[in-house]
């Protein structure tokens, strides 16, 4: 998998910087071969702020980062798989937002890490409870996953609360528990302050970010990046549901016999009425 990763806080990048690191990151098979005048002129940014990022992130100079970007990368499947979409015949399909959506599940697969699924496929399945946290459009996927995984015989709630209401059910977690966050684009704040607490108390987090400077793991947090395009793109919610589709399919085969019973027993209930409820 081609990949290069910058170690500087989050926190002490500016806004300017912050779209410069995730244009770098959703683009870092190209970057390399870029001038520093195409990057500025695609983000609308200075020449000169892209040189103070450079050397923010610890190079002397921009050439000098591509050059460190360019000797980490690796041809991955996914870019293979990429460049089989670029070499066809596409006439005006490129354009199209479902192939943006291609182009969005490659790079999300492409930084799909198997041990990060099964640290997340663990820590749901050990929780006595799991409370998810979403808001705005992301409570769809959200709503998706609580469905899946309720088949699973697991005690799961959506909190979709702000406000004071957010701390009545802040107050019921334990460690024990588990956490898992929608945090996507300018993350809501209610959403950071679940992710803060959930911190302080160390209950287990899985998060789901869409910006790579917000998708990096940490201690007591465990985090799938999906991608959904630049911030200034339409954002779907293809990659989010794909990922939820792939946990919950991988969360199944290394379930216990006795959540496996429960599944056995939906569709034994489902058949002894499919004719009162065709299914």
């Amino acid at each position: 998998m081609a990949t290069h990763t910058f170690t500087i806080p989050k926190d002490s990048l500016t806004k300017s910087q912050l779209v410069i690191l995730e244009y770098i990151y959703s683009n870092i098979e190209t970057i390399p071969f870029l001038t520093i005048t195409e990057i500025s002129n695609e983000l609308g940014i200075s020449d000169a702020t892209i040189t103070r990022f450079s050397k923010k992130v610890g190079y002397p100079s921009f050439k000098e980062m591509k050059m460190a970007i360019l000797s980490d990368i690796q041809v991955s499947p996914a870019k293979k798989l990429q460049n089989s979409f670029e070499e066809g015949d596409l006439n005006a399909k490129d354009n199209l937002l479902i192939f943006k959506e291609i182009q969005h599940l490659i790079e999300t697969v492409s930084h799909l890490d198997i041990q990060i699924l099964n640290q997340a496929i663990h820590l749901l399945l050990k929780a006595k409870k799991i409370y998810v946290f979403a808001k705005g459009a992301a409570k769809s996927p959200a709503d998706l996953l609580v469905f899946r995984l309720n088949r699973f015989d697991l005690d799961i709630q959506l909190v979709t609360a702000s406000g004071s209401e957010l701390f009545e059910k802040l107050n019921n977690l334990s460690q024990e528990d588990a956490i898992v966050l929608f945090g996507f684009g300018s993350v809501p704040r209610e959403i950071k302050l679940v992710e803060d607490y959930g911190k302080k108390i160390k209950v287990p987090i899985l998060s789901f970010a869409d910006r790579h400077y917000n998708s990096t793991s940490e201690e007591g947090v465990t985090t799938f990046f999906v991608a959904r395009g630049l911030p200034d793109d339409y954002h779907s919610m293809t990659s989010v549901v794909a990922l939820i589709d792939t946990l919950i399919v991988e969360m199944a085969k290394q379930m216990p016999e006795e959540r496996k019973q429960h599944l056995e027993n939906l569709f034994s209930l489902k058949e002894s009425y499919k004719h009162n409820v065709p299914r």
